[in-house]
């Protein structure tokens, strides 16, 4: 992932745009460009970042809507891991024989492709991000792009506990 043109495009280009462009406009920039980065080396990538956001997202708002009751909560929590978890092994672990398990699915093309970048970082923070919000170090947030930008760029915890 780390080559000439990331260093010297996309580093310096995303860094001016962030600098220049008000907070408000910030969380749709990261996750644009966290998207873009991962479309550049793999487009295929962009399925497991939505689905790791999506999941995130929507678990960390059904888990603190139903935080007083935590069996409820609990098995939003499971199916948040189960979903992810299933995210990473077809699409980054299973890659390291040779040929993802998604990979099997079609001949060739970008499902063959070596592991995606980002399919572990995204599944695994949006793991860490729906325990956080199950044991309370962190709400959860209740505007997608925000959340989509924790998720997808290791943006800090959006506000304190409970």
């Amino acid at each position: 992932m780390v080559s000439i043109e990331f260093l010297y495009f996309f580093i310096p280009a995303f860094m001016a745009l962030y600098s220049v462009v008000s907070s408000g406009i910030r969380a749709g920039l990261i996750v644009l460009s966290s998207a873009a980065m991962i479309c550049w080396s793999n487009p295929a990538g962009l399925v497991p970042m939505a689905v790791s956001v999506l999941s995130g997202y929507l678990g960390g708002i059904m888990i603190h809507n139903f935080h007083r009751r935590k069996y409820v909560s609990r098995i939003v929590l499971a199916l948040t891991v189960i979903i992810n978890a299933a995210m990473f092994f077809m699409f980054f672990r299973s890659s390291y024989g040779g040929e993802s398990m998604i990979g099997r699915l079609g001949p060739g093309g970008i499902w063959s492709a070596a592991p995606i970048i980002g399919a572990s970082v995204y599944t695994l923070h949006a793991i860490s991000y729906c325990c956080d919000v199950f044991s309370g170090k962190c709400r959860c947030e209740h505007r997608f792009l925000r959340a989509a930008g924790y998720i997808a760029f290791f943006r800090r915890c959006m506000r304190d506990r409970y």
